[in-house]
C-alpha cells in the first residue's frame, strides 16, 4: 500500500493448538508498515490479556518489529522503574534535530 501510505492491519488470535479464537482488522490512516505491524502486536496482546490467555506465542512477519519488541522487552525487564510518556514535537526539538542529522 506504499510506505508511508494508507495503513491497515489485521491479525488472528488462536490457542497454542492453532484453534481460532478471534480475528480483527483496523485502519490507522497515513502511516508506515512498522506502525501497522506494531499495532497488530498490540491488538494481539490486548485481546489475549482480555480473554485471560496467559501463555502466548506471538507470530510477526516483520523481522524489524520482532527485533524492536525483543530489545524493548529485554530493557524493560531490568531492575528499574521506567515511565514512558508523550511529549509534543515542539518540546522534542533537540532529538528531532539529531535524528535529521543522522546518516
Amino acid at each position: 500500500m506504499g510506505n508511508p501510505g494508507r495503513t491497515r492491519f489485521g491479525g488472528l488470535v488462536g490457542d497454542l493448538l492453532g484453534t481460532w479464537i478471534v480475528d480483527y482488522k483496523g485502519y490507522i490512516g497515513y502511516s508506515t508498515n512498522i506502525h501497522a505491524e506494531l499495532e497488530a502486536v498490540r491488538c494481539d496482546l490486548a485481546i489475549a490479556w482480555d480473554r485471560n490467555i496467559r501463555s502466548l506465542l506471538e507470530d510477526a512477519d516483520c523481522m524489524d518489529v520482532i527485533h524492536l519488541i525483543s530489545c524493548m522487552k529485554t530493557l524493560l525487564q531490568r531492575e528499574w522503574n521506567v515511565t514512558i510518556s508523550h511529549t509534543y514535537r515542539e518540546a522534542n526539538y533537540s532529538a528531532d534535530k539529531l535524528a535529521k542529522e543522522a546518516t
